[in-house]
């Protein structure tokens, strides 16, 4: 038996198990992983999908598309660009520093996604981390790091 092979078939019985304990839902971004995990889901029950994006984000359409292609319920939580900041603010606060910041896409995506729609302007302490990230030179949200 091949790696690949020993990898699938730990997935399926942890899979497998799971699902014989009741409801699941899976936090799911349609990407590899979540896809992978929901496929093997669905071939045990009715796993409920769930994607958290602000509307018209990569991750929303994604997870449509891939739920459709799989044919498992699927719910979108679609956050206004306010509530994604407003969450980011608390998470600062909170916490004394942004926790957010992250080279993960759907982290980077998200907030960017809300900087956008917001049409905001570059806070001045984000000025220096945009320099190193030219993508996100207009992201108030997750660009800036607290001193």
């Amino acid at each position: 038996m091949s790696d690949i092979e020993r990898l699938l078939k730990a997935l399926r019985e942890a899979v497998k198990g799971t699902m014989a304990k009741g409801e699941v839902g899976i936090l799911f971004s349609g990407g590899l992983d979540s896809g992978i995990l929901a496929a093997l889901a669905g071939d045990h029950g009715d796993p409920r999908l769930y994607t958290v994006g602000v509307e018209g984000s990569h991750d929303l359409r994604t997870g449509r598309e891939t739920a459709e292609e799989l044919r498992l319920p699927w719910t979108q939580i679609a956050l206004t660009p306010d509530e994604v900041i407003t969450a980011t603010r608390r998470t600062q606060v909170g916490s004394g520093r942004l926790r957010v910041a992250s080279n993960r896409p759907s982290a980077a995506s998200l907030a960017c996604s809300a900087s956008k729609a917001r049409r905001s302007a570059p806070s001045p302490a984000s000025s220096r981390w945009s320099k190193a990230r030219p993508n996100h030179a207009r992201c108030p949200v997750h660009c800036q790091r607290a001193g």
